[in-house]
């Protein structure tokens, strides 16, 4: 889809750009203030106003906000407001007169200002020009966020910020080219200019391009025709790739020549443009050479597809069309045939042998990847992180086995201390699997998100994994967005996202378009998806921010889910900064661009699905009416009623409901008018201003300085929660299939010889100490050879990696787990010998006299 003669640069490699710029800035005029964090393409606009300073109009009597955008070198504006809102009123200086909607669209112009809203927030119409001020006053933003994902990067712009106020009953005088500042009716009581600079798309020590990702009402209306599998020309192409496909394509074609050397590792590789940019890339006389995961698929009958877990045919198909297969190009990554390689990086290296750069992200070498699925494609400059990824590459070309990768993986990319998540200076690192450790790294993600102090940002594509869960649904003081493909592929996965859209301080958003009914009842166009995507069809980015708008962000993305089979099995790779604010801001404004257009969509189908439950009561996914049933289990739900598909079970659609629950809904908040809810204690959208209140400008250079806000700054453990504690009972039975490992099995003789520890001067508290040994008691004591031991084993051995997990940070926390996963490497569930030695070092390591076991 893009031209590989064309020039994509006109300096050479490597860019002369500065390694970092000031993105982010802030003004205040009086009580009013706005900020903005920007990345090349988009920036979040952030609004407050301060109540002391406030005179009583703007504290009683705030209707909303609009902004005026002028581009730098164009007189004209542009006026933005909320095309979601109402219309507070319908025509000017009419007293009593108010335009009441029942919806959006019950005027054709309402319907088409309505195209914009969740994607592209700047407002736009069929056949009308930018908005005037009247309609934006019209429409204000109920807000104190706004994102504007329409602009050009290393652009300059003007932002001015209006508070409205005035009672609509009285209209606005609609003469002149700017709304009025005085009278009874709508007017503008505070203002002040900003001056944003988006970043530009190259040249950064951290560059970042993410492609569309999503396809709503402005695609549906640009490309009507472009339905499915039908025939798309360029201009759509363009469109989906937002710059993701120049950008690898560019990355490629800048590598100087002859001397230059690719390296890549890759899971799937069949996009034609790229590989044959690389063939090009060697015809100039570079050195390519490509790891490939080369594990075979097989063919299912019933889905009528080749299984994703082999790419093997179609890399083969598109490395050979290259002629770089033939070339020797190739290193066939073939173990361990239980995993996936399933890594997306690209290194330059230099004449002389060193790594220049790297460009890794999420996004695998597809059309599916490029232009459907939400993806990211992250270059570094890095010297330190990009040697790290040649000196892992060049032991993965070798095939090597599972387990000597692993060791070589914790040896060259170790963890760092267990104080790093509570730092604030700038550092960054890369992470790659597989790893001996994996629980430990996995700990590590869920330590980072309970130090947050204010706010956190997640993406999963395949559920939320049991290690990670538990922290998420901790600490009510810290606002979580989370943005997931689906609730799961585990029943246990799904309730604990159940679990985490009850609580106030988390924002949930779910892929989805709006089709069919749900499209037609809303009255907008019915979208469609590009068909290019089967199994992963909406988020398919890995990425954890953490307090993305204060002075110390931490940014985590790369190849990994986040999930045991990504730690422990699959090849990975992952990248973590901390201090880059300029980083935090391009992904930040990134995906709040995606999570408010998934979370757009799942508010019209709740609403649309609440209107079918009043009519005909519960349905479920099938579109069916939903079967009410009572739990006749032994245990705490026992007697409860639920909802459930009414199909046979393994053919339903898994819909499941208790009906005693309650699932927060942001209806619960809203009986809290706006803007006062944003000022209540404890309300997301406090919590939400105050984390937005944050973001100042950080000069370039300038090491970043612990966050002063008003939200606790203590690092939190998981015993500190007891929300926490309970949610352990709910992740217990998720999981992914474990792999079989070589045993590794010690007499209990030499593993207890063996046993070192350390710290005896920090004890733990006794009743967590008393907890993890009673669990690990019961574990030693199941009989794993009998009928139903290995379930009951697995299910106690879970109880005690939480219970582990929920001691402090001391060497017999980090030493328990290390015994746990040699443990499970051992397991054969047969021959007890193979794992109740290790039980047996962990109750010794907790202090319990094992010799009374005897």
């Amino acid at each position: 889809s893009s031209d590989l003669n064309t020039s994509f640069s006109d300096a050479p490699y490597p860019f002369l750009c500065p390694s970092s710029i000031m993105v982010r800035c802030r003004a205040t005029q009086g009580p009013l203030s706005c900020a903005a964090a920007t990345g090349p393409r988009a920036a979040i606009l952030c609004f407050d106003i301060d109540e002391e300073a406030a005179g009583m109009e703007l504290r009683n009597g705030l209707l909303g906000f609009v902004l005026q955008r002028t581009k730098s070198g164009l007189k004209k504006s542009v006026w933005i407001g909320d095309p979601r809102q109402p219309s507070l009123f319908l025509a000017p200086n009419r007293q009593g007169e108010r335009e009441q909607h029942e919806s959006l669209t019950q005027r054709e112009e309402d319907a088409e200002d309505f195209l914009a809203a969740g994607e592209e927030q700047v407002p736009w119409t069929r056949g009308h020009s930018a908005w005037s001020w009247q309609k934006a006053v019209r429409r204000s933003i109920k807000d104190f966020k706004w994102g504007d994902y329409a602009l050009e990067p290393d652009t300059e712009y003007v932002y001015r910020l209006c508070a409205i106020c005035g009672d609509p009953e009285w209209g606005v005088e609609a003469a002149g080219e700017e709304p009025p500042t005085t009278g009874p009716g709508i007017h503008v009581a505070a203002s002040v200019d900003l001056n944003v600079r988006t970043s530009p798309l190259h040249g950064l020590d951290h560059e970042v391009h993410f492609n569309r990702g999503v396809t709503g009402q402005r695609y549906a209306h640009l490309f009507p025709e472009a339905k499915g599998g039908a025939p798309r020309d360029a201009a759509v192409w363009q469109w989906l790739s937002r710059g993701l496909e120049e950008a690898l394509l560019r990355f490629i074609a800048n590598v100087p020549g002859e001397g230059w050397q690719i390296r890549a590792a890759l899971y799937e590789a069949h996009y034609l443009p790229v590989i044959r940019a690389l063939a090009q890339a060697r015809a100039r006389g570079i050195s390519v050479e490509l790891v490939v995961d080369w594990k075979m698929g097989c063919w299912s009958e019933e889905k009528r597809t080749w299984n994703q877990r082999g790419p093997q045919h179609m890399n083969q198909w598109a490395l050979h069309e290259s002629g770089l297969l033939a070339a020797g190009c190739v290193h066939q990554r073939t173990k361990p045939v239980s995993a996936i390689s399933h890594n997306k990086f690209f290194i330059l290296v230099d004449p002389d042998g060193r790594a220049d750069a790297v460009w890794t992200g999420s996004t695998n070498i597809t059309s599916g990847a490029i232009f459907g699925h939400s993806n990211v494609g992250h270059v570094v400059r890095d010297k330190r992180i990009c040697e790290q990824y040649l000196d892992y590459w060049n032991h993965i070309k070798e095939d090597p086995e599972k387990k000597h990768f692993a060791a070589f993986n914790e040896e060259r990319s170790p963890l760092p201390s267990a104080d790093w998540a509570g730092g604030s200076s700038a550092d960054s690192f890369a992470l790659f699997s597989p790893r001996l450790r994996w629980a430990h790294a996995l700990d590590f993600f869920a330590q980072l998100i309970r130090n947050a102090k204010s706010c956190v940002a997640f993406t999963a594509a395949f559920g939320i994994s049991k290690e990670v869960a538990p922290a998420l649904l901790g600490n009510d003081t810290v606002m979580k967005y989370i943005l997931l493909e689906s609730e799961g592929q585990w029943a246990a996965s799904r309730e604990a996202v159940r679990e985490l859209r009850k609580r106030p301080s988390v924002r949930v958003a779910m892929g989805m378009h709006l089709a069919g009914e749900t499209s037609l009842q809303a009255g907008l166009l019915e979208e469609n998806l590009t068909g290019l995507n089967a199994h992963v069809k909406y988020v398919h980015t890995k990425i954890l921010l953490i307090d993305p708008f204060s002075d110390a962000p931490i940014v985590v993305t790369g190849s990994a889910n986040f999930s045991r089979a990504s730690m422990e099995s699959n090849d990975e790779n992952m990248i973590v900064v901390r201090g880059n604010t300029d980083l935090a801001d391009a992904y930040v404004v990134e995906y709040f661009r995606m999570f408010e257009h998934m979370r757009f969509r799942n508010k019209i189908d709740v609403k649309q699905k609440k209107k079918l439950v009043s009519e005909a009561g519960r349905v479920c996914k099938c579109g069916q009416a939903a079967a009410e049933r009572v739990c006749k289990a032994e245990g705490p739900n026992q007697g409860r009623q639920f909802a459930t598909c009414k199909k046979p079970r393994g053919q339903g659609c898994g819909y499941f409901l208790w009906l005693d629950s309650k699932e927060h809904d942001d209806g619960d908040e809203n009986m809290v008018p706006w803007p006062r809810r944003s000022f209540a204690e404890m309300s997301f959208d406090c919590l939400e201003r105050r984390a937005l209140g944050q973001l100042r400008p950080v000069e370039p250079g300038t090491p970043p300085e612990p966050t002063t806000s008003e939200l606790p700054h203590e690092p939190r453990s998981l015993e500190e929660d007891a929300s926490v504690e309970s949610s352990v009972e709910i992740l217990e039975a998720m999981g992914v299939v474990e792999d079989d490992l070589e045993a590794d099995v010690a007499s209990t003789e030499e593993a207890l010889a063996a046993l070192s520890i350390a710290d005896a001067t920090a004890p733990h508290p006794p009743a967590q100490i008393e907890q993890a040994v009673n669990v690990a008691l019961e574990l030693a004591k199941v009989k794993s050879n009998a009928k139903g031991g290995t379930q009951m084993w697995k299910t106690y051995r879970d109880q005690l990696r939480g219970a582990l997990m929920a001691l402090p940070e001391q060497p017999v926390r980090a030493q328990g787990l290390d015994m746990l996963e040699r443990m499970e490497r051992s397991f054969l569930a047969k021959t007890h010998s193979t794992w109740r030695p290790f039980v047996l070092q962990i109750l010794a390591l907790l202090g319990f006299d094992v010799a009374s076991l005897s």
